[in-house]
């Protein structure tokens, strides 16, 4: 949300918007959320198979620079689906996938970071 606009909670989402006056600060172009906010992916290999706790702490860990993580990892225990979000993290026993797999997602900005979070994953035991 632009800093400088009221945020109003309400019972039945009946609130009276006033859109008539343009903000300076919002861009004038029609934008796309992808446009808006730029993201990159990757597709990372899990190349090592770790206990359940410990990819649950991993996951826990990551940085708020990652907005969201998904995919199929084998433990110790099985095979897990995973799915994290800045709000929470969801570990979900799955079937065998033929490759365990992780989907990164994080801002254009961030995508440097991959790199780093690649090697932490394959690192962490």
């Amino acid at each position: 949300i632009h800093p400088g606009v009221e945020t109003r909670r309400c019972q039945y989402g009946n609130v009276a918007l006033d859109f008539s006056v343009r903000q300076a600060a919002l861009p004038e172009e029609d934008l796309s959320t992808a446009e808006a906010n730029p993201y990159s992916t990757r597709t990372i290999p899990v190349e090592r198979q770790l206990s359940k706790p410990a990819l649950e702490s991993w996951l826990k860990a990551l940085p708020g620079s990652v907005l969201r993580a998904k995919g199929t990892v084998r433990t110790h225990e099985g095979w897990y689906l995973v799915d994290k979000t800045l709000d929470g993290l969801v570990l979900e026993p799955g079937s065998g996938v033929d490759e365990p797999v992780l989907v990164f997602i994080v801002h254009d900005e961030d995508e440097a970071r991959l790199e780093e979070i690649a090697r932490d994953l394959n690192d962490a035991g």
